[in-house]
């Protein structure tokens, strides 16, 4: 498969410390915003997205939110680190923690923690045993999905996507009738666990997986720090149909050494956060994959 690199079109500033997860979600207003979340504490970070300039910042003022001083059900610890961030079009942020593996729903508008949903692996087989082995590589990246559902990416060891839904029911796969639109509402079970319905390895190209987006088109695209690129999964995933094949690669270079955010912005273009143990220039916009901009 060929690889072409995406041109760099600006960097940013994320104010948080080793951002492992960015997502883009409609704000109150309706104008775009960006979250992000890091490995080194609980903090919820969130900005309005500015029009796209090669000069100007990619965001407005940041504001952050201790997720462990919500209000709320009990079971968010300071000490928990977000490894991804998810968004639906109602005000709910879906916030991945990696051990123990979980979800924290928070109301961003009301500052208030709604749920927190256990995910369990045990009921596959093959993954389950891994997922429990190794608590530093469960879940790296999120998609939320209609029904109360979600796909999670699992970084290494083995990498690849897992379907995960209300105990009990049955996988429904992941493509466009599934992917929540930017407008829906999630809604957590009522169970407080999800349960793994679905397991797609990872079929080559990239070595490891650290983040996943939808982009304006409906197509799905995962980030892998260890390949520094981006990959555009094949097709929609159907349970009982092999692993999960990539159709393109684009390599992203030297701006995106320990790339763990992805974010698609409305025009297309690609937001690249990056784990950096200071505060810094730790996000970079890159050309749309479909722009025909690659780096020279």
């Amino acid at each position: 498969m060929g690889r072409a690199d995406l041109a760099l079109l600006a960097t940013g500033e994320v104010p948080l410390r080793e951002v492992s997860g960015l997502a883009v979600a409609p704000g109150a207003d309706g104008r775009p915003i960006l979250l992000a979340v890091g490995d080194h504490g609980p903090d919820l970070a969130h900005a309005p997205l500015l029009p796209a300039g090669a000069d100007g910042p990619l965001t407005g003022e940041w504001q952050l939110l201790d997720l462990s001083a919500l209000d709320g059900p009990a079971g968010l610890r300071p000490g928990q680190q977000g490894e991804a961030v998810a968004a639906d079009g109602a005000g709910t942020v879906v916030v991945l923690v990696e051990d123990p593996a979980c979800v924290h729903v928070v109301d961003l508008a009301g500052g208030r923690l709604v749920a927190t949903v256990a995910l369990d692996a045990a009921a596959l087989p093959d993954v389950g045993p891994a997922w429990a082995a190794d608590p530093t590589s469960r879940g790296e990246g999120l998609l939320l999905l209609r029904g109360g559902r979600l796909l999670v990416v699992k970084e290494k060891h083995p990498a690849g996507l897992l379907e995960f839904g209300p105990p009990g029911t049955a996988a429904a796969g992941v493509g466009p009738s599934t992917l929540l639109p930017a407008t829906g509402r999630w809604t957590p079970p009522e169970t407080f666990v999800l349960q793994a319905l679905a397991w797609w390895p990872l079929d080559g190209d990239l070595d490891d997986l650290s983040d996943a987006e939808v982009a304006p088109d409906g197509r799905v695209y995962l980030l892998s720090d260890q390949s520094r690129a981006v990959g555009r999964l094949a097709g929609p995933l159907t349970p009982g149909t092999g692993p999960a094949r990539l159709d393109a690669v684009w390599r992203l270079g030297k701006h995106a050494e320990k790339a763990e955010g992805l974010a698609v912005l409305p025009d297309g273009s690609l937001l690249v956060a990056v784990d950096r143990p200071k505060v810094g220039r730790n996000v970079a916009r890159f050309a749309s994959p479909g722009s025909g901009r690659h780096a020279r």
